[in-house]
């Protein structure tokens, strides 16, 4: 079987990783948590990678439905997966319980 891995490499949109895994899903759904549904797949492909299970075309389409389920009826950002969602105390790069995102300006790199 070919390395799914390269013929994913090269898809830019959530829609075209399902269109190329063949995953159905509901774009109303999507248009909602893309990034989420997105980032949560790349973790689980991470995490299969390191079990050391061999990346599949079947492997990956699994991989991605479940990630695309977790996000069934919830708010993407209740799964924290970014840290602007994290909500943890000042120390963690949240504002607990304020409902938004805060980075303190020591945690700021400037690249020049």
């Amino acid at each position: 079987m070919c390395d799914v891995t390269l013929d994913l490499k090269g898809l830019s949109s959530a829609e075209e990783f399902f269109k190329e895994l063949d995953v159905p899903f509901e774009q109303s759904r999507l248009n909602v948590a893309r990034l989420h549904i997105l980032k949560e797949f790349n973790i689980r492909m991470t995490k299969a990678e390191l079990a050391g299970e061999k990346m599949n075309r079947p492997l990956a389409r699994r991989l991605l439905a479940e990630a695309y389920e977790v996000f069934t009826g919830i708010d993407p950002r209740q799964a924290k997966l970014f840290k602007v969602f994290s909500g943890g105390g000042c120390g963690s790069g949240g504002v607990q319980g304020s409902g938004r995102g805060f980075v303190a300006l020591d945690q700021v790199a400037v690249k020049r």
